[in-house]
C-alpha cells in the first residue's frame, strides 16, 4: 500500500508542474502586456522623428489617449514643449490636461501660458488650470489690446570693424 500512495504523490506533482508551467507560458505574458500599456505612448513617441512631433502628437490624441500623459511623455523625451502643447491643443485636448501635463514635465508657468495662448486657449481658462496645478498666474493681455503673434525672430546686423581700425580690449 505504501507503494501506491507514494506513486500517487508523485503524479499529484507532475500535474502541479504541468500547472504552473501553463501559468508561466500563458498567463504571465498576458498580465506583462496589459502592465506595459501606459508605455506605448512614450513608445511611439520615440518612434516619431523630431520633425514629425505634431502630427504624431495629434494621432495620439485622436487615438483617445490621455493628453495628459502624452504631453508629459513627450516633452520629458526632449521634444519642444511649446510645439508639443500648441500640437496637442490643435488636436482638440483639453486644456486642463495640456497645462497639468507640461507642468508635471517641468515646464514652467510662463512658457506654458504664453504657449498655450499660441495654440488657441483663452487665457482665463489657462490662468484656472495653472491655479489649480499649484502655479503662478499666466500672462495675460491687457483690455484693448488684441493679442498679436510675435512674428519670425530676426537676429541683428552684426557690427563691422573697417579694415583700418583696431578694437580696443578695454570696451569689453
Amino acid at each position: 500500500m505504501k507503494r501506491f500512495r507514494k506513486e500517487g504523490g508523485q503524479g499529484m506533482n507532475k500535474i502541479r508542474l504541468h500547472q504552473s508551467i501553463f501559468m508561466m507560458i500563458f498567463l504571465f505574458p498576458a498580465l506583462c502586456t496589459s502592465a506595459g500599456a501606459a508605455d506605448s505612448v512614450k513608445d511611439i513617441l520615440s518612434r516619431s522623428g523630431a520633425g514629425d512631433i505634431c502630427g504624431t502628437v495629434k494621432k495620439i490624441i485622436a487615438d483617445r489617449k490621455d493628453a495628459r500623459i502624452v504631453v508629459k511623455s513627450a516633452i520629458e523625451l526632449g521634444h519642444n514643449p511649446c510645439a508639443t502643447i500648441k500640437c496637442a491643443l490643435s488636436g482638440g485636448a483639453p486644456v486642463e490636461k495640456v497645462v497639468t501635463g507640461a507642468i508635471e514635465a517641468g515646464v514652467t508657468s510662463a512658457v506654458v501660458s504664453r504657449c498655450a495662448l499660441d495654440g488657441g486657449a483663452e487665457a482665463g481658462e489657462i490662468n484656472r488650470c495653472l491655479l489649480t496645478a499649484g502655479m503662478s498666474q499666466c500672462y495675460i493681455q491687457p483690455e484693448g489690446y488684441p493679442y498679436t503673434h510675435p512674428g519670425p525672430f530676426v537676429e541683428p546686423p552684426i557690427p563691422t570693424i573697417p579694415k583700418n581700425q583696431t578694437l580696443s580690449p578695454s570696451g569689453f
